[in-house]
């Protein structure tokens, strides 16, 4: 049976998010279904029948399954459970599971079980289980999804199972369990934005919820509404809280006890509005497990009314980073950075003012915040502020299908729309590069991958036009701070912000062909995401212009020439390997990168000039072991490097100066660093090792 939900995390978000949670009226309380995560960080999928047992949809992957599954209207609510809250009181694992497609139909329920029908009276199946227990499990003739589940076709061929053509009568049954479907038909008022959240779902991995209740403040039990945010992280479930005292300077017990329905309904559209929910969500209690947790985080006085005068101006942080409520203070509640701007109606209902113009830290500054943040929360990092789905536009491509130019637009039904959401599922092509910017009408892009498919956008194999900077009319221009002109996949300039998520992305060639493109991804002047991102063997995977670049979560890239350019950039890298034939990164001109959990490998890993670099815990290796002239690290002028808990090993030189104004310091190497290699360093500048 299924594990349990997982203990949450204590952490407050930084960024800007997508909410897709909603809940839609259904008819029938003798059926709902639901959702919990395992202790591996699996979306396990149940179904309550008459409030009283639950069974586990074993082998269901997404919700669309369970609704096909159970004959369900399309806008059926999909409610957030809890594993203890299931086994105590709806004897999940006690119960066996109903399998989904693809399950063995005997998975919990064996062949030789005893089986009655009554197609008459009941109009029903009857299985018993355990065998001579007295405890049926009924299945309505109706039900062709629940009759497929359990193959009650295969079942009445079983010798011995097949008991009787009626319904077995009370001696034999002590207890019915009846296995419920639906009719199909929407139920209740019809909601886009619920359509929406339910598609979004497959692709997302965190999501906002709304409760309101008591819990404790101090010594007392006030009335506060709850804002949680959960999401799945590297295989783990978090969840941080939001809770909210106030509204425009009056607690929530005293609204209530003024006793204005009309008003109280206002202040909850507007907050459902703020944290992007649907307004058709009803708000549930807050969970038990979470009462005695508000305590642990800063009470939030929001302001919805008449909130233009802000009395706060927050500290400017990474963007992609948690941080600790260390004193309360709204600094190490919220970051703002200059994409934030949909954070923009959350903060100024905390009286909050974002500096959303440009934060031009310096390379040491930049590095210094990240570290000490990233320190402080154990490395766990991002999500996204609420945005209203009614702002988004968004677009669906399945296998097969072509990505075009005129997809990134935001022309008609996306007039107007501030974020465009491109949701990929399966293997798709394009007939040209592509081009992104802030001429496009949206201000954000984000690119997701369907969470249960190996999802990949390539160059397609024919009729695929190549276009240069140089050819007239060409609306794909070349870097603002590099002169090389370089053919890439995807182009991203001046946005406010970009996310890639659970996804390949590959220059086209197959066996006796060459690569479709020099370069995968250019990223100029835009903060961006990307998480689970693949890129295939290419000459260049990743350029970086004047932008901020947080890469996290499973990153594989491979390159045959080098790995990635940095210029007047910064870029966070987290979690994965990168493979070179020949270089890793090469940063210039005032860059700043931070690198934690990776392995590297090549014949020269870094090249830097006027860069900092700031490493935990890498592994360095020559991708041809002790070849003359190999270099691990080679400094130009005026970098300053910390390479923590790192090993690096088959090379001729770890580092090379150029000039003496460089500096490279090793903390806690894990590997004899002089014995591994041929040389410590060679040229002038400063090598230190601290142990």
């Amino acid at each position: 049976m299924s594990q349990r939900f997982l203990v949450p995390l204590f952490f407050l978000p930084l960024l800007s998010l997508l909410p897709f949670l909603t809940h839609v009226a259904f008819a029938d309380d003798n059926l709902s279904i639901g959702r919990y995560v395992s202790n591996l960080g699996e979306d396990v999928y149940i179904v309550k029948y008459q409030q009283t047992h639950a069974y586990e949809l074993k082998g269901c992957k997404q919700s669309s399954e369970v609704i096909k599954l159970l004959n369900l209207p399309t806008n059926t609510p999909l409610r957030e459970e809890l594993f203890l809250d299931l086994e105590a009181n709806f004897s999940l694992t006690k119960n066996p599971s109903i399998p989904c497609p693809g399950t063995a139909s005997d998975v919990d329920i064996p062949w030789d079980a005893s089986l009655w029908i009554d197609l008459n009276l009941e109009k029903k199946y009857f299985i018993e289980f355990p065998k001579s227990s007295g405890t049926f499990y009924s299945i309505p003739s109706a039900c062709k999804g629940l009759k497929d589940a359990f193959n009650l076709r295969k079942r009445l061929t079983i010798p011995g199972a097949l008991q009787g053509e009626s319904k077995p009568n009370d001696t034999i049954m002590k207890e019915e369990r009846p296995l419920l479907c639906g009719s199909g038909e929407v139920v209740g008022p019809s909601d886009p934005q619920a359509a929406l959240a339910t598609l979004l779902r497959e692709y997302k991995s965190g999501e906002w919820r709304l409760f309101k209740g008591e819990a404790v403040i101090g010594e007392n039990f006030e009335t506060i509404y709850l804002a949680t945010y959960e999401e799945t992280l590297h295989g783990k479930n978090y969840r941080s809280l939001f809770p909210i005292q106030s509204i425009d300077g009056t607690t929530i017990s005293d609204l209530l006890w003024e006793g204005d329905p009309a008003k109280i309904l206002a202040i909850e559209d507007r907050l459902k509005k703020l944290f992007g929910l649907s307004g058709l969500l009803s708000l549930e209690a807050i969970p038990s497990n979470l009462i005695s947790e508000v305590s642990k985080f800063p009470l939030n006085q929001l302001c919805l009314d008449r909130c233009q005068d802000a009395t706060l101006t927050l500290l400017p942080l990474p963007p992609v980073v948690r941080t600790k409520a260390l004193d309360g203070s709204i600094e190490n509640r919220l970051g703002a950075s200059r994409f934030t701007s949909s954070c923009a109606p959350l903060l100024s209902a905390m009286k909050a003012r974002p500096n959303f113009s440009p934060i031009l830290l310096d390379k040491n500054q930049w590095l210094g915040n990240l570290n000490t943040i990233l320190a402080d929360t154990n490395g766990e990092i991002f999500f996204r502020c609420p945005i209203p789905l009614s702002d988004h536009c968004i677009r669906q491509l399945k296998e097969g299908e072509t990505l075009t130019a005129s997809m990134l637009k935001a022309q008609n039904e996306c007039r107007g729309k501030k974020r465009l959401t491109l949701l990929l599922k399966g293997v798709i092509t394009t007939a040209t590069p592509l081009f992104i910017d802030s001429t496009s009408g949206f201000s954000e892009v984000e690119i997701l991958g369907h969470k249960g498919t190996a999802n990949t956008l390539l160059p397609a194999e024919e009729n695929f036009t190549l276009t240069l900077a140089t050819t007239p009319g060409n609306t794909t221009p070349g870097s603002s701070c590099l002169f090389d002109k370089k053919s890439s996949l995807l182009t991203v300039k001046d946005l406010q912000h970009f996310t890639i998520r659970n996804l390949t992305l590959a220059n086209g060639s197959k066996e006796g062909n060459g690569a479709k493109v020099e370069l995968i991804l250019d990223i100029d002047n835009s903060e961006s995401i990307l998480e689970q991102l693949t890129i295939e063997k290419s000459a260049n995977p990743l350029r970086i212009c004047k932008a901020e670049v947080y890469a996290t979560s499973d990153i594989h890239w491979q390159s045959s020439k080098v790995m990635a350019v940095v210029s007047q950039g910064k870029l966070l890298l987290r979690n994965g390997d990168l493979l070179s034939d020949q270089e890793g990164i090469r940063a210039t001109l005032n860059s700043a990168i931070s690198l934690h959990s990776l392995e590297l490998k090549g014949r020269e890993i870094f090249r830097l000039d006027r860069s900092d670099l700031f490493c935990n815990r890498l592994n360095i290796s020559n991708i041809e072991p002790g070849s003359r002239g190999s270099v691990a690290i080679r400094l130009n002028k005026a970098n300053a490097l910390t390479l923590k808990y790192a090993s690096v090993s088959g090379f001729d030189y770890i580092t090379y100066f150029a000039q003496k104004d460089n500096s490279i310091a090793f903390l806690l190497p894990t590997n004899d660093l002089k014995s591994d290699n041929r040389n410590l360093f060679g040229g002038e500048g400063k090598f230190d090792i601290i142990e």
